[in-house]
């Protein structure tokens, strides 16, 4: 890939033709179904890439588009896509905060840890809350070009929530709730606390009553659903609507008529009749 050009963020005023074929660059269920809920008219192919780095979302990213480059013949319709997310969470250390980077869990007593150690930050200087960043490339075959785009969600806890989920008891319903949340539907298959950045469920904790809020706005506030349903996507599926808008796709009216994020937001929410606005 020596003569890819990655284009700055002013190039995603540009219109491209509809892809030929679509190579999603990775194994997660949920990326490729938000691929062909979008191109419901084009090939959609998953490739996953082994051996992930430990590296920043946008680095392995690339890695996984390189990936692809490298097995799999291309031809000029071609379009890869490839997505990351990562979740990092507040510390202080010589009164200074600082972020903490983590992956995916390998086992409960990670996760629990994970919020005693926000429960200490909230009782010393800051708000707990943690962050979700995503990145997401596309590699144009014809012209390779590649296009990369990043977001950030933070969200905050509220204290008296945390200080439950920090005890022995309040985890281990966290847990069990997490274990009904994603062993039924629209989750098939069905996942595992250690497939989630950190082991940490926005809507778990969402329907356990701990999040305060999302990007800025309060669960008190009429917007809080549309703020959820873009935590939710970032957190989950990580693509950048913007990546997907450079085909004319209209990406946010996907977003608001694709059944399963609509039924995740329904079930976060308890409300299985919700219908976006």
């Amino acid at each position: 890939m020596e003569n890819v050009r990655v284009l700055e963020t002013k190039a995603f005023q540009l219109q491209y033709q509809r892809p030929e074929r679509i190579i999603y660059a990775g194994a997660n269920p949920r990326r490729k179904d938000f691929l062909t809920h979008c191109f419901d008219d084009v090939p959609i192919e998953d490739h996953p890439i082994p051996d992930e780095p430990r590296k920043h979302v946008v680095l392995v990213a690339r890695y996984k588009i390189e990936g692809v480059c490298n097995k799999v013949p291309l031809k000029d319709g071609d379009v890869i896509i490839a997505a990351d997310t990562m979740t990092s969470i507040p510390t202080v250390t010589d009164n200074q905060i600082q972020y903490v980077d983590l992956g995916k869990p390998t086992g409960p007593q990670e996760v629990f840890d994970l919020f005693v150690g926000l429960k200490n930050f909230s009782q010393g200087i800051g708000i707990p809350h943690y962050i979700v960043t995503n990145a997401s490339c596309l590699f144009i075959n014809q012209s390779e070009e590649l296009l990369e785009r990043s977001g950030v969600c933070t969200v905050s806890l509220n204290h008296q929530a945390l200080e439950k989920l920090a005890t022995p008891e309040g985890f281990q319903e966290y847990l069990t709730r997490s274990e009904m949340f994603y062993s039924s539907y629209p989750y098939d298959p069905p996942l595992s606390l250690t497939d989630l950045s950190a082991g940490i469920s926005l809507p778990v904790l969402t329907r356990m009553g701990a999040i305060d809020m999302v990007f800025g706005v309060s669960k008190e506030n009429s917007s809080f659903p549309e703020a959820l349903r873009s935590g939710i996507h970032i957190a989950a599926i990580g693509i950048s609507p913007k990546l997907i808008n450079l085909f004319g796709v209209g990406v946010d009216y996907q977003l608001k008529h694709w059944d399963w994020l609509n039924a995740v937001l329904a079930k976060t929410l308890n409300q299985d009749n919700y219908v976006s606005n």
